[in-house]
């Protein structure tokens, strides 16, 4: 497990560090089955600068990043429950640290931010076909119930993993 990582909330500075943890990650887990000319439409959709800028100034969802002494090598968004009581979780970790520990680090900061927003428990959607993501959330969460979901003009079958606080 790698040590001297630092866990803590996001900041503007963060958005490149961010945007490209997402490419690496996604272009590794769902490279395999999803076509790269959807994965690129889908991160420029939702890693664009104008969304972190707003998803990091939003006073609901939270981002922490985990870093190393050089540079941001994980992220966590923390969505605060919307009319219940179970916040959304999303967790991605450069390839290069996979298996150190990162990801639950980040889960640990996710988890104390949530109870501080009065969720009693935390869920993920991780697709089917994304062995690293459900051996990640088997890991820490149960498996609520399978689902499909749309990315580009796709439908992917997934997991919804739920963890109680």
């Amino acid at each position: 497990m790698v040590s001297d990582i630092t866990i803590r909330r996001a900041r503007r500075d963060d958005v490149a560090g961010i945007q490209r943890v997402a490419r690496q990650s996604w272009h590794e887990t769902y490279g395999s089955f999803i076509p790269e000319e959807t994965l690129v439409e889908l991160l420029d959709e939702g890693y664009s600068e104008e969304y972190l800028d707003r998803a990091l100034s939003t006073s609901g969802t939270a981002f922490f990043v985990a870093e190393d002494e050089y540079s941001v090598i994980g992220y966590v968004s923390c969505e605060p429950p919307a009319g219940g009581f179970v916040g959304q979780v999303s967790i991605y970790v450069a390839p290069d640290y996979w298996g150190e520990g990162i990801g639950s680090q980040l889960l640990d900061r996710a988890r104390e931010y949530l109870a501080t927003k009065d969720a009693d428990a935390l869920q993920d959607v991780v697709l089917a076909s994304n062995d690293v993501g459900n051996a990640f959330y088997r890991k820490h969460f149960e498996q609520a119930k399978e689902t499909t979901v749309e990315m580009g003009d796709q439908e992917f079958d997934a997991n919804v993993y739920r963890a109680e606080l």
